[in-house]
């Protein structure tokens, strides 16, 4: 599964899925009204079998309520022996996460992925 598809409009969370593979797709401003929805999302693919990809190359900001939901799933995933990657992370994004402590959390690598992890998403 490449980058998340557009269709030019922005959609703080797109959700697309291939085979079991999840990607969750966050564009623009993610902050606490979206935060529900991204919970409700991570709980669905907390209820796959497969791995879960985070692509935050739209993503021009994510508030706490965000960055919690994020670091939820990572940790239950990984906790569930399960793969969790983050991929094409927006500059503006990933100075926000070293800023708060989580860059090498979600932190993509050089390919754009990162595997890690341990935690419960309720």
């Amino acid at each position: 599964m490449g980058t998340c598809r557009t269709d030019g409009s922005v959609q703080p969370l797109r959700v697309e899925t291939d085979g079991q593979q999840q990607r969750l797709c966050l564009e623009g401003v993610v902050n606490a009204a979206q935060a529900r929805r991204l919970r409700e999302e991570a709980l669905v693919a907390l209820a796959g079998a497969g791995p879960v990809t985070v692509d935050l190359a739209r993503a021009e900001y994510l508030d706490g309520a965000a960055m919690q939901v994020l670091l939820a799933l990572h940790m239950e995933l990984v906790a569930r022996g399960r793969a969790f990657k983050v991929v094409a992370m927006a500059p503006s994004v990933e100075d926000t996460l070293r800023v708060v402590g989580l860059a090498e959390a979600f932190a993509a690598d050089p390919r754009t992925a990162l595997e890690s992890g341990g935690g419960e998403l309720s």
